[in-house]
């Protein structure tokens, strides 16, 4: 089930079946609720909705443990069905915890480094009461269990004046662990979990604005400048696909990227694509992750919810309903890097021969980034300074229809914050002009 030929009839099938025409309209319900500056602004208002989500997702995760229990397979439709819709709500809940926290991608980068936590199932820890008397003292809190992406601990809690802090619930929400409960252990002498490890090391990240990655120090800065998108042509593509005879629109974009957008329902033909498929070239779907085995949603990726385009739209690409396809050329990326001025190269980063193939293994640890892992490096040189960029923040360009002269502005301001402080750590940042952009 996860070869692409094998995907793409379980995706028809769900979007053309009364199941989801059914669910269409609470879905675009709860993504225009979630979009509202009125639920985000209002603390009782926003933990009502995620209540509402809460206890649907209870329903539709119970519902895939008595298919399960009647004899049906993971693979059956009406198992996929309901996980796909699953996932759909979770999306929705990911692109509210976006707006919530200000577009901070590094800080959802962090939430992020823990395994998935499975199926809420009915035995939940009272994360929605102890949520609502949260959010009865003014403050903004977000529940992690309904979300794809927040992962370190169990409620995230926005004091008054923004500042985050995460917090774990024992013994079904009567005993609440934060930051200062897991400092007093340590300071008595005694072990942490990998959770309440993580979730010191979080708050750490967040009060003193470092952390380490693998053996490096990394410095978090914040920076402004205008992110520039590609999302114009990439709605233009999604709205002609709807209209145009035969199902699909497609651009070429600057040469470096192509994007196509296929409307399920309609398209009765094979697609080819009009160029040479090579190695430089890069391929994904925002149905890549349905119908998957083991899959997981990217964690460094925008979640489609937060695109800013109409909500039938955005429903209709977290269904699959449209099929976003999109090729990144490397050469032609790297030529773009050139025309700024920057030497490129690329190179594989393994800082431990002993890699874990499992990503559920990888996050298990008491390490929000462990040191074992192998990865991408593009390394960036320009006038005697040299930077290194991951695999991940490429993905920014490619998976969220970023320029490449976003990259382009993070090296020159690392590179004139390396020459003014004369620091050799590594920096990382949280780039303000993203608020401007997503919606």
């Amino acid at each position: 089930m996860t070869k692409k030929e094998e995907k793409l009839p379980n995706v028809y099938a769900f979007v053309t079946s009364n199941y989801y025409k059914n669910w269409k309209s609470y879905l675009l319900k709860i993504l225009k609720i979630s979009r509202s500056s009125r639920f985000q602004r209002s603390t009782v208002h926003g933990v009502s909705l995620q209540i509402a989500i809460l206890r649907t997702l209870t329903e539709l995760e119970t519902a895939i443990g008595e298919q399960l229990k009647s004899g049906s397979t993971k693979y059956d439709l009406k198992v996929l069905y309901i996980q796909r819709l699953r996932e759909i709500i979770k999306d929705i809940a990911d692109g509210y915890a976006w707006r919530v926290l200000g577009f901070n991608r590094p800080l959802m980068r962090f939430l992020s480094q823990n395994k998935s936590s499975g199926y809420i199932g009915s035995a939940i820890s009272n994360e929605d009461l102890v949520a609502a008397n949260i959010s009865m003292e003014g403050k903004n809190v977000l529940i992690h269990d309904i979300t794809n992406i927040l992962r370190i601990g169990d409620l995230t809690v926005l004091e008054s004046n923004g500042f985050p802090h995460i917090v774990e619930l024992k013994r079904s929400g009567k005993k609440i662990w934060t930051y200062d409960e897991y400092l007093r252990i340590l300071k008595k002498g005694g072990e942490l979990s990998n959770q309440g490890a993580k979730i010191v090391e979080l708050n750490s990240v967040i009060r003193n604005g470092q952390i380490t990655v693998g053996s490096s120090n990394v410095n978090l800065g914040r920076a402004v400048f205008p992110v520039e998108t590609y999302l114009e042509t990439v709605q233009e593509v999604i709205k002609r696909c709807q209209i145009n005879e035969s199902g699909f629109c497609e651009r070429h974009i600057d040469d470096v990227m192509f994007v196509r957008a296929i409307h399920t329902p309609r398209l009765n033909k094979q697609l080819s694509v009009p160029f040479k498929k090579t190695t430089d070239k890069t391929y994904f779907s925002n149905v890549d992750t349905y119908f998957m085995k083991n899959a997981e949603v990217f964690r460094n990726k925008v979640p489609y919810s937060v695109f800013p385009f109409h909500e039938n739209d955005v429903i209709q690409l977290l269904s699959g309903e449209i099929i976003l396809e999109s090729f990144i050329d490397f050469t032609a990326l790297k030529k773009s890097f050139e025309s700024f001025g920057w030497k490129v190269r690329r190179i594989q980063f393994k800082e431990n021969n002993e890699l874990n193939s499992s990503r559920g293994t990888f996050y298990k640890g008491s390490k929000l980034f462990p040191s074992d892992y192998n990865t991408t490096m593009f390394v960036l040189s320009k006038d005697g300074f040299n930077i290194e960029i991951g695999m991940e923040m490429i993905g920014a360009i490619y998976h969220d229809f970023l320029k490449p002269s976003y990259i382009h502005h993070i090296a020159s301001i690392l590179k004139n914050i390396s020459r003014e402080k004369r620091q050799e750590e590594y920096w990382g940042l949280n780039i303000a002009g993203e608020e401007l952009v997503w919606k």
